[in-house]
């Protein structure tokens, strides 16, 4: 009996996988990362705000400096705080947002990062080191084939 109880003991103990820590196995590129992804821009953080309606999770609001992939205007928002794996955010961060869309009460449409252990998210530093230059111009090259799309369906309109 006492076996049986420090076994469920242990068990108790250990702690739960979380989705973030599942990993592909091989890792891929970034690149392919970022071609698996709805929704991908260049943006800055200006603001984090609650949820509406309040569910305890925030919102970084991007403003969207390049939008490469997705249905994104001007403005974005990542939700933060839905549980450990999300991609936490503070005004002020550039980044590669890569990420899909997150169904939500709010009225206000919601993007999730992925975030699984290899992350295509990127914290730009300022100036942008060499890699990042790299993955800022495999972006940009995504955003003027996704500008040349809008285009080609505002002539089909």
């Amino acid at each position: 009996m006492r076996t049986l109880l420090a076994l469920a003991g242990a068990l108790l103990s250990v702690e739960p996988v979380q989705a973030c820590d599942i990993v592909k196995d091989p890792r891929p590129s970034w690149e392919q990362m970022i071609d698996e992804e709805e929704i991908v821009f260049v943006g800055t953080v200006i603001a984090v705000v609650p949820a509406e309606p309040a569910d305890g999770s925030r919102r970084a609001v991007f403003r969207v400096e390049m939008p490469a992939r997705g249905d994104i205007g001007t403005e974005a928002r990542a939700v933060m705080d839905m549980n450990s794996c999300n991609r936490g955010f503070s005004v002020g961060d550039h980044v590669i947002f890569a990420g899909a869309p997150f169904e939500t009460d709010d009225p206000q449409p919601a993007y999730m990062a992925t975030d699984t252990g290899w992350d295509p998210t990127v914290h730009l530093d300022d100036p942008p080191n060499a890699e990042q230059l790299a993955q800022l111009d495999y972006v940009n090259k995504l955003a003027q084939e996704h500008a040349a799309r809008e285009q080609r369906n505002e002539q089909d309109r």
